[in-house]
């Protein structure tokens, strides 16, 4: 069954450690940054160097605690082939970076041996400042969470409907409510309280450790 699952939280110092960290797992399949389309060049070049921009990504912020990046965590459907999960990532990243002008460092991973065999998922890692000719620039504006859940759920609908996969059977019409639509209620109610918590996190409400694994743990099947 498709899932339509985004979550988002703030990282800080360490954020381009785990990026790098993150890029050399055994688990994934494919990692590369992405700019802004209207940057492409020579001239940005520096920024597909994964050291050199979160390098630069620290050097830019005083604070030690600063925000460094925002880690949108997304649910990739088992239903669909490698190649036509790594264009639904790929379409997202760049859609974020083009809207953001920021770079985005796409890392893709493949369910582990130990866990969930549909466990198909994708970090991308956005960089908290535009990126320019000259570097790293402006914070970059800041993301509306429902606004982006509803994008990555159509782009999934799109690439499902593409494959010739039905997508609507997670969104069942309203009839009488057998154990599977309890079941999906719940989950549902789960993810919201999950995003209740990772928007928390981003106003600096509260700490979440279980957000650092939400995305290799904690995936729905």
């Amino acid at each position: 069954m498709a899932t339509f699952r985004l979550q988002i939280a703030s990282r800080a110092r360490a954020a381009g450690r785990r990026a790098t960290a993150a890029s050399r797992r055994m688990d994934v399949t494919h990692s590369e940054i992405l700019l802004p389309a209207k940057l492409e060049g020579a001239e940005v070049q520096w920024a597909r160097d994964r050291s050199r921009l979160w390098n630069a990504a620290e050097q830019a912020e005083d604070r030690p605690n600063a925000r460094l990046a925002r880690e949108f965590q997304v649910a990739l459907p088992s239903e669909l082939s490698a190649k036509q999960r790594l264009r639904l990532a790929r379409t997202f990243s760049q859609e974020l970076a083009d809207r953001f002008r920021v770079a985005v460092d796409l890392v893709i991973h493949e369910p582990r041996p130990d866990g969930g065999p549909r466990n198909f998922h994708a970090h991308l890692l956005a960089t908290n400042r535009e990126v320019t000719l000259s570097g790293l620039g402006a914070p970059a504006a800041s993301p509306q969470l429902t606004e982006l859940r509803a994008r990555w759920a159509s782009l999934t609908k799109e690439a499902l409907h593409a494959a010739g996969i039905d997508a609507r059977r997670d969104h069942p019409a309203s009839g009488p409510r057998g154990p599977e639509s309890i079941g999906r209620d719940a989950a549902r109610v789960w993810r919201q309280r999950r995003s209740a918590q990772a928007e928390q996190v981003e106003a600096g409400e509260t700490k979440s450790p279980r957000l650092e694994r939400a995305a290799d743990d904690d995936y729905l099947p």
